[in-house]
């Protein structure tokens, strides 16, 4: 799957022209080929595809529904918890907290690694600037309000090897799901960063799959992240676009 964020947007046409030839030319150790037979964009805010690339056609339609801080602002309003909330993380979350490797959902350092996300991307796409460090202390001093009342977490062994450079990479992280309590007021301030998050995902090696995770109310209302979780399947390709501004 491919997310697109700000001013990435425009070059959307060409993407999508450059993967058929990708697949003719072959990825991986064994140069596997693949074929593009579709693309849709998807609206992981309210679970809608919209058309792209039909398959059979060679027309690219640009998408006109975007991922805006408005968008989600709005979302996070309709489904505000009471005071708990749940993550369902679906694949690896590796989270790096003072050098060390975190194994567990410590929300405080989630919340400060998808923070910093969000900022790098929209300083480097969004044209933004730095978000305020008093914002940033605020938002974290809240973060740490957060605590952790269940937890059903595996720690999943991955890594990636690179055949140009021959290194390894480690990809580790847990996948499961998490209950978190904090009042409503905390949840208020935190949710739309949390939403942005299901976009962008977290922590280590987002760029390779990692970092994807669902947001679920403590009164069951599941949000339509599913969607975000299967972009990719043997019939359709598809993508996520964002305005790239993070302010919410």
């Amino acid at each position: 799957g491919l997310t697109l964020f700000g001013e990435a947007q425009r070059y959307l046409p060409y993407f999508i022209l450059a993967v058929p030839e990708m697949g003719r030319n072959g990825v991986g150790p064994g140069r596997g080929q693949f074929a593009l037979r579709a693309v849709a964009a998807v609206d992981p805010l309210e679970g809608k595809d919209q058309m792209v690339l039909a398959e059979g056609e060679t027309l690219v339609r640009v998408p006109d529904r975007l991922i805006t801080a408005e968008r989600v602002q709005q979302a996070a309003d309709r489904c505000a918890p009471a005071d708990r909330l749940r993550l369902t993380f679906r694949t690896p979350m590796r989270l790096i907290d003072e050098g060390r490797l975190v194994k567990a959902p410590d929300f405080g350092v989630l919340f400060q690694r998808l923070l910093e996300r969000l900022d790098e991307l929209n300083q480097q796409y969004g044209g933004g600037s730095g978000r305020p460090a008093a914002e940033v202390q605020a938002l974290q001093t809240l973060a740490n309000q957060v605590r952790l009342v269940e937890s059903h977490m595996d720690w999943i062994e991955l890594k990636s090897g690179s055949t140009r450079s021959g290194k390894v990479t480690w990809l580790s992280g847990f996948v499961g799901t998490a209950e978190y309590a904090a009042p409503f007021g905390v949840w208020r301030a935190l949710l739309p960063w949390l939403l942005w998050g299901t976009i962008a995902q977290a922590g280590k090696d987002v760029v390779k799959g990692n970092g994807v995770y669902e947001i679920v109310s403590a009164s069951e209302a599941k949000q339509s992240h599913g969607a975000r979780q299967e972009i990719a399947s043997s019939h359709t390709t598809r993508l996520a676009m964002t305005d790239g501004r993070g302010e919410a």
